[in-house]
């Protein structure tokens, strides 16, 4: 992610951020993310803690990060709008992710021998028979844990947020999207 984030950055001849904020977050309406936060958003932020007991503050480590891969500071509510953008009832053109482009990002990757590598673009392909085909994504810093996860075909989606470094979030996305799928039907 991080070499495709500078490939972007070089290909558009503005910086990442710039490229994010134009393409994905103001279109999206999602103001509380970004890769530097203007103060106030950063007032807003949560502490973070370390994973170990006893759990320490840990504070976000802003000048570490590779902006393309991990470097995103959001809230549940913008990746709920991101969510929500990878799933659309009617996909428009006019949308960052129009169904053109949401039918790539979300395609399995080949491998030479034709087989799936468990991947698309930025996201893992999974199937469960609970809930079928989705896709997740997670991440985190060592003071903060995220996982998205969403069915395409159940049209619903999950988004978690912990504060606190190397938490099981993906266990906890993957049963709550379960359930959020089985009172669906």
């Amino acid at each position: 992610m991080g070499l495709l984030g500078h490939a972007l950055e070089r290909a558009a001849g503005i910086p990442y951020e710039q490229l994010l904020r134009e393409k994905i977050l103001a279109p999206l309406a999602m103001n509380d993310s970004g890769i530097h936060l203007s103060p106030k958003n950063t007032e807003l932020m949560a502490n973070g803690y370390s994973s170990r007991s006893p759990r320490t503050f840990r504070t976000h480590t802003f000048k570490s990060r590779l902006a393309p891969s991990g470097g995103l500071i959001t809230s549940v509510a913008d990746l709920s709008r991101f969510l929500l953008a990878q799933m659309p009832s009617n996909p428009d053109e006019n949308q960052p992710f129009n169904k053109q482009l949401l039918e790539l990002l979300h395609s399995p990757t080949l491998l030479k021998n034709g087989s799936e590598a468990g991947t698309a673009l930025g996201w893992t392909v999974k199937e469960s028979p609970s809930i079928g085909p989705y896709l997740a994504k997670n991440g985190g810093r060592a003071n903060a844990s995220a996982w998205i996860g969403f069915s395409p075909q159940a049209r619903v989606g999950v988004a978690v947020m912990v504060n606190c470094g190397d938490a099981e979030v993906d266990r906890i996305g993957y049963w709550l999207l379960e359930r959020a799928i089985s009172s669906a039907d």
